[in-house]
């Protein structure tokens, strides 16, 4: 658990994993063509693995940026500005990953 970003925003651990799958959610959903691909863009480790370690970076330029407004700004701006570093996740994506991912087949009762 990011304990740092957790004090910066006030927030739960609970609600912060929140955030993050409901962001790793939609994240997905822009990259898949139908639930199938999204099924399978999901379900992939490396990608998500790809995808956090990004995300992670992100929150990384937030908290390095934002150490010298500690105390001084209010915790609705600091929330807009984790907001604005971590949304440039959507515009990145590992090509080769999310190709692996959809390619594999995801193995179901009715295969077997």
């Amino acid at each position: 658990m990011r304990q740092h970003i957790l004090d910066y925003l006030k927030m739960t651990p609970e609600r912060y994993e929140s955030m993050i799958l409901d962001t790793y959610i939609s994240w997905v959903s822009v990259r898949s063509f139908d639930n199938k691909e999204a099924q399978q863009l999901l379900a992939n480790t490396q990608l998500f693995n790809w995808w956090y370690t990004t995300f992670m970076q992100l929150e990384d330029d937030f908290v390095t940026d934002i150490e010298f407004y500690k105390g001084v700004i209010n915790i609705n701006s600091l929330r807009l500005q984790y907001l604005k570093y971590t949304s440039k996740i959507m515009k990145r994506y590992s090509k080769k990953l999310q190709k692996q991912a959809i390619n594999l087949n995801i193995s179901s009762y009715e295969n077997n």
